[in-house]
Parts: structure tokens; sequence; C-alpha cells
């Protein structure tokens, strides 16, 4: 009876030990926000992640959809608002989708919603912008990099709120979506986005009007900032973008992902790159010593018995 147990106690060890080394990686060290966590590590795991869950999209708007999806914790799965842009010669600038996710808050433990639009900018024409706007310096404005874009809200009471649309509004490191039908592919312009749930949340309005301004810098170099130039190219409206949360049923979204990582795959990233392998070390260490250790008692025992016979 005492040979099981201790035979129990030496199998018992090595996989408590994989357990552990196991929950250590998957919870602590290359989990996002631990106290444990590897940044480095992390960061290059949650840009695989998130690269393999954009990549699951077969068309662009596909892929914006599953950007919206990932940002907002709930979200409505269409877009509220699609229409392609254009000058007065009926030239596209841009396409422009606007996503109505939420995003909640906890007020004494509870979630409080919050409505968040999310805009994105796709098949931007960045040489028919520059070509819209009204200038005495046409070759400076020609040899100018891709213009910025940013939008001025203005709600039905003249609220006004400013957003500058970006790559990579998150800050993150890498561009978030490749707009694959911008005439600057080739320099790998990404999909322009903007998070204006801080600018409207408290506004009540019929509609948002836009007015998109494109800013270039003339004579920028690689030494000098150049001369910032920004003209207002396009104003249009967006109808029906509810901001109340009381006239919203929250029965119309379907969940989102809100930013969490772990929902699009880092665990599994995690299994794959660190935890099999620092699993299965960790088993054959501690299973070696523990059985070591076992093999070693049980030849006491033997040699106890054979005296006793003697």
């Amino acid at each position: 009876m005492k040979n099981k147990i201790i035979f129990i106690i030496a199998l018992l060890v090595p996989i408590l030990c994989s357990l552990f080394i196991g929950n250590y990686a998957i919870n602590g060290r290359y989990s996002p926000g631990s106290n444990l966590e590897n940044i480095e590590a992390v960061n290059t795991l949650k840009r695989k992640a998130y690269i393999n869950y954009m990549e699951e999209a077969r068309t662009l708007e596909e892929t914006i959809q599953n950007y919206a999806k990932f940002t907002a914790d709930k979200f409505i799965e269409e877009p509220i608002f699609v229409q392609d842009i254009k000058n007065d010669d009926e030239k596209t600038l841009f396409t422009i989708a606007v996503y109505e996710g939420l995003i909640y808050s906890m007020v004494e433990d509870e979630k409080v919603y919050n409505v968040s639009p999310m805009i994105f900018l796709y098949n931007v024409q960045y040489n028919t912008i520059k070509d819209t706007m009204i200038t005495e310096d046409r070759e400076g404005v020609n040899a100018a990099e891709a213009p910025t874009i940013s939008f001025k809200l203005i709600s039905d009471s003249e609220q006004t709120f400013q957003i500058t649309l970006k790559e990579d509004p998150f800050n993150s490191g890498t561009t978030q979506i490749i707009d694959t039908r911008s005439d600057h592919y080739n320099t790998q312009k990404g999909v322009l986005i903007g998070d204006i749930r801080a600018g409207i949340k408290t506004w009540e309005t019929e509609y948002v009007e836009i007015e998109v301004t494109s800013t270039v810098y003339i004579g920028k170099t690689e030494n000098t900032a150049g001369d910032e130039f920004p003209q207002v190219i396009k104003t249009f409206k967006i109808e029906d973008l509810e901001t109340d949360m009381d006239k919203k049923n929250i029965e119309d979204y379907v969940d989102g992902f809100n930013r969490d990582y772990k929902k699009i795959g880092l665990t599994a990233l995690v299994i794959k790159e660190y935890a099999w392998w620092q699993v299965a070390i960790a088993f054959v260490i501690s299973g070696t010593i523990s059985f070591a250790f076992y093999f070693v008692w049980r030849e006491e025992v033997v040699k106890e018995k054979e005296k006793q016979k003697k």
C-alpha cells in the first residue's frame, strides 16, 4: 500500500509542476495586463493574434467589420452609413463607413453603455484629394506627401468636435488595415479610422454634418516640417446617428471583443509558441527527479527486506 502511495506522489509531482508552468505561461508571463507579463513577448503575440484574426476576412469590407467587432464591446454588424464621397467633378475622394458600437464603463458595479460610432475611410484617393484643393502652388501641393484627413463634426445645434483620422488610432505600432483600394496602396497606406464616442456621447442630434479638411505640408523634407496648408474640401451629412442610449435597444447589438486579444486567439498562440515546450521541459525535469527519488526509495526498501530475510 505504501509503495502505491509513494508511486502516486511521484507521478503527481511532474503533473502538478506541468500544470503550474502551463498556468504561469497562459495567465501570467504571456497574459496582457498581468503583473508577471513579459511585455515584449506579449506585444509580439498580440500582433500575431490580431493579424491572424484580420486575415480571416475575405474582403476589405469584412476586414473593417472585423476591426469594429474587435474594438467594441457590442456593435451592429452592418454599417449604419456607407457612401462614396465625391468632389464637385464627381470624382471619388474616399468611401466612408460608419459602424455603431457600444462601449461600457462600470458605475457602482454595473455596466453603463455609451454609443461609440466608429468612422472608417477607405478607397482613399490621395491624388484626387490634392487635385481638389484650390491653391496657387499647385506644384508644391502635388509634390507633398499624402494629405492628412481630419473631420469637424457639427450637430444640429452647432456643437462641434474635431478629429484627425489615423491608420493606427490606438498607437499599437502597426498599421491596422491596409487600404487595398487606395491610390497609395503601393506605399501600404492604411484605412483611416476615427473613434468619435468621446466627442459626441452627450450630444442629442438628428444628424451630424461633417466638414472634411485635407492638410498637406509643402516643402517637407527629412530635416524640415514644411509649410502647413489645410483646406476644407467637402461637407456632407450623416443622418440617423442617434447617440441617446435611452432610445436604443441593446438587443439590436451583437457581442464584440472589446480589444480582448484572448478572444481572437492569443491563448492558442501562447500554447503553440511557448507553453507546450515549457510544460514538456517541466514534466521531463520534475518527472526525472521525482521518479529518481522513487526508485532510490524502492531500492532501499528492497535492500531492507533482504536484510530482514537474512
